[in-house]
């Protein structure tokens, strides 16, 4: 089945969802752990980075073509393989390799991350529903908007898209009217290092635009370009909107041991003498916003697991891969260490990782490029 093409400004509003739902209330949290009050300069270095980034992602997408990033990796490996073990083996190997790197680790993510989910939203606006049920309608609801393809998805991005920003715009401006200037100083206050690792974490964050690997039918080069661009220049600003709020509401000692800051922040927000309690709007927009995520997510798996088969179709495999998904989801026994464990490897692992990945396809594919010349 064709895949209808995505717009840029609904490949924007997908990928900023993608990027910004999974980090704006836990990060300033992270980036004053790592750099104090100059954690604002690890999202500007981030984001500086990001356009070079965005170039070898154009690049490689360039090669793989009208193609998922599973399909594309087999083909390269079986023209790397095909010599040394045959054409079966070579096959065989490019199977086994993509599902160890990118089909199985994306099923295993959308369960845990349709758990996290749950566990942070439903234990404070539905703290008495079963975690089964909660999770089973997630994955319910990323299997309906999903039948109608990638196309549907954003279409219901470019519908909630305007409200949620100007609603997340204007707590964030009522949340500054609380911020001190002497919670905010000094500015320079962070190590190098410290600096340099909270730029990894943030720029991790913004290399998750790479799920766009998992379409076929994205805007043309150029465009493509400045969307991605676009999208972490608005990521970056939003960011240092979040920071700045969070810190000049409590400074970095209070973040540092704050769970959510933004939300907290938020939760002093109050508009005359009669609108209170802003924290419930910012999680039902923090459930919007996941709920795009979760459902690009699904469809990324689905699409992997479908060029692994060779389907024309994904539709076929969604409903396998949602009950797969809610199992995996129901393997973690303790949710706090789910947590820990997934912070780390946001943290420590994701960003080198996705840049090792971008980095690596992209010379793999010059060098093909040019033995078959």
């Amino acid at each position: 089945m064709q895949e209808e093409r995505i717009s840029s400004k609904q490949l924007f509003l997908l990928l900023f969802f993608f990027i910004f739902s999974s980090v704006f209330i836990t990060l300033p949290r992270e980036l004053v752990g790592e750099a104090e009050h100059t954690g604002w300069l690890s999202i500007v270095i981030a984001v500086l980075v990001f356009p070079l980034c965005a170039w070898i992602i154009v690049k490689v997408r360039q090669f793989q073509g009208n193609r998922t990033i599973v399909s594309y990796v087999e083909s390269l490996l079986i023209s790397m393989l095909l010599r040394i073990v045959g054409k079966k083996g070579s096959k065989a190997a490019a199977k086994i390799i993509t599902l160890v790197i990118f089909v199985l680790p994306t099923l295993i993510y959308c369960g845990l991350s349709a758990r996290i989910m749950v566990e942070l939203f439903g234990s404070v606006m539905l703290p008495e529903t079963p975690t089964e049920v909660m999770i089973g309608l997630q994955l319910l609801l990323r299997y309906y908007m999903l039948l109608g393809g990638l196309a549907a998805l954003a279409r219901w991005s470019q519908l909630v898209g305007p409200l949620v920003i100007v609603t997340f715009l204007s707590m964030s401006l009522l949340a500054f009217g609380k911020v001190r200037m002497d919670r905010l100083l000094p500015l320079f206050d962070g190590s190098a290092g410290g600096v340099m690792h909270g730029s990894l974490l943030v720029l991790g964050n913004l290399l998750e635009v790479l799920v766009l690997m998992s379409m076929t039918q994205v805007p043309q080069e150029g465009k493509l370009l400045r969307t991605l661009v676009s999208v972490a220049a608005a990521s970056g600003v939003m960011f240092l909107l979040v920071f700045f709020t969070s810190v000049g509401n409590y400074g970095t000692a209070t973040n540092r041991r704050m769970l959510f800051p933004f939300i907290e922040t938020v939760r002093d927000i109050s508009f005359g003498n009669f609108l209170e309690h802003f924290e419930l709007i910012a999680l039902v927009l923090w459930g919007v916003m996941n709920f795009v995520k979760g459902a690009l997510t699904f469809y990324a798996c689905c699409q992997y697991f479908g060029s692994w088969f060779e389907l024309s179709d994904y539709r076929p495999l969604m409903a396998p891969l949602s009950v797969a998904a809610f199992y995996f989801a129901l393997l973690p026994q303790n949710i706090y260490d789910l947590f820990v464990t997934y912070d780390r490897f946001r943290v420590e692992f994701t960003p080198l990782m996705y840049m090792g990945i971008i980095v690596l396809l992209l010379l793999v594919s010059l060098v093909m490029r040019r033995r078959m010349q």
